[in-house]
């Protein structure tokens, strides 16, 4: 897994690439996981007044 930043004007992108027999891992159990860490990240891109946003990257993530 890496996570690499990709930080724009006003957009902080957290782009995490992950290998395909883990990308289950990363999504979680219904997809609580993925949804939990983009929470976090919700919560404090308002706090700091940035946005901040998630993408996954790997074999079978479709965005």
């Amino acid at each position: 897994m890496a996570v690499e930043t990709l930080e724009g004007i006003d957009t902080t992108v957290f782009s995490v690439e992950v290998a395909r027999i883990d990308i289950g891992k990363l999504i979680g159990q219904s997809g609580r996981t993925v949804v939990s860490l983009r929470m976090i990240l919700s919560l404090v891109s308002r706090a700091k007044g940035l946005k901040f946003l998630l993408d996954l990257v790997g074999d079978l993530v479709t965005r």
